[in-house]
């Protein structure tokens, strides 16, 4: 775990970010202190000048944490065929910029199964979005049943 402190001299509108040092997980006033005058040297450094005697303002308090987790694992299907066609609902006639109005084939969501290609322009629905798939794009539904669009080449 790493704390910090963002100070600046009373006045000022640039802080400087001091590291508060502690060999415990306690910060006490004499950690405290020391990042107080560390704050200090770090500003003559970054700035040519220090004013120990001005009294200063603590802006932001800091933690910084740094955990190991688990591995996320997320479920899989197989692929079927690059065959969108068993989710073909209809078509329906979309403003497509480059290509004025167009007859876009129009595709159900929740029937399409990862592998399956869609050529656009077309559209997706899904049950709480709809997907545009514009012209030299291919969406892909992927073995985590996410899309993934990708520009034609």
């Amino acid at each position: 775990m790493n704390r910090y402190i963002d100070v600046r001299y009373l006045g000022q509108v640039q802080e400087v970010i001091v590291p508060i040092k502690s060999r415990t997980r306690r910060v006490t006033s004499v950690n405290f202190a020391r990042a107080l005058r560390d704050f200090h040297d770090l500003h003559e450094t970054l700035y040519g000048f220090k004013r120990s005697d001005q009294p200063v303002e603590i802006v932001t308090l800091r933690v910084e944490l740094t955990v190991l987790r688990e591995r996320v694992s997320l479920p899989t299907k197989p692929f079927s065929s690059e065959s969108a066609d068993h989710a073909l609902v209809g078509t329906r006639k979309t403003f497509i910029e480059g290509l004025g109005m167009v007859d876009c084939p129009v595709y159900e969501g929740p029937l399409l199964q990862p592998g399956n290609l869609i050529a656009g322009p077309a559209i997706i629905h899904e049950p709480d979005t709809t997907i545009v798939v514009y012209d030299r794009q291919e969406a892909m539904l992927d073995q985590h049943e996410m899309y993934v669009i990708e520009v034609v080449s």
